[in-house]
């Protein structure tokens, strides 16, 4: 964990940013003029009023591109690392990719309309021994807790339902839009499913096959920092 300078009161991913400024010696107004940007949005990073959006943690990421991106986002790891073996967002090329982290979707609700949005926010994610082709977004509410906690992020990859393994959790879509994260259990006979939570105060279901439209298996866990 890299030891960093902490703000009470603002999120976790404002301090890192900023954070990232004061290593660096940089002022808002510095770092806002030989990017391009606004200072009054920095400031307003400072103080929490706003996340930095997709745009400002790139051009932090390409103005320092010995800042761990994985560290930006998630608090996880060291803060800096080498220039030889961290790329920026900007730079790193499609064959070096694990995956895209979508910072405003969740398994909660709106995942499959909201990632085939060309528009979405998006950031490309590079991390060692993780397949390629997977997609991270956040895990919302406290049905699969303590499994699964809300503001862990989650690394799922599209699954053929005919290939999965009752028992485990997967990240369901139904065809009604609901985004469901829940255990698949072999349902009442071969055309039903039953999806089950971790936490027992919330109810089984069960669904018909036709009712689900993908499936996402759940490749792995990036937990963030709880200040």
């Amino acid at each position: 964990m890299s030891d960093y300078k902490y703000i009470k009161g603002i999120p976790n991913i404002n301090n890192r940013f900023i954070s990232v400024l004061e290593q660096k010696k940089y002022t808002g107004y510095r770092f806002s003029k030989e990017m391009e940007l606004s200072e009054s949005v920095i400031t307003n990073i400072r103080k929490g009023k706003n996340e930095p959006s997709k745009k400002y943690l790139t051009a932090l990421l390409e103005k320092f591109p010995d800042v761990s991106n994985v560290w930006l986002l998630t608090g996880e790891g060291d803060m800096l690392t080498s220039v030889s073996k961290q790329k920026s967002e900007h730079s790193i090329k499609n064959d070096t990719i694990t995956g895209y982290y979508y910072p405003t979707v969740s398994a909660a609700a709106g995942m499959d309309k909201e990632m085939a949005n060309d528009e979405l926010e998006r950031i490309p994610i590079s991390l060692p021994n993780w397949d390629q082709g997977i997609d991270f977004i956040n895990v919302y509410g406290d049905s699969m807790y303590p499994k699964f906690c809300s503001g862990e992020i989650i690394g799922i990859k599209q699954v053929e339902l005919q290939y999965i393994n009752y028992g485990f959790a997967y990240v369901v879509i139904l065809g009604d839009g609901q985004i469901l994260l829940k255990y698949i259990k072999k349902g009442s006979d071969k055309d039903h499913v039953i999806l089950e939570s971790e936490n027992k105060f919330y109810d089984s279901k069960e669904y018909q096959l036709s009712q689900i439209k993908k499936v996402f298996i759940i490749k792995g866990v990036i937990s963030k920092i709880t200040m």
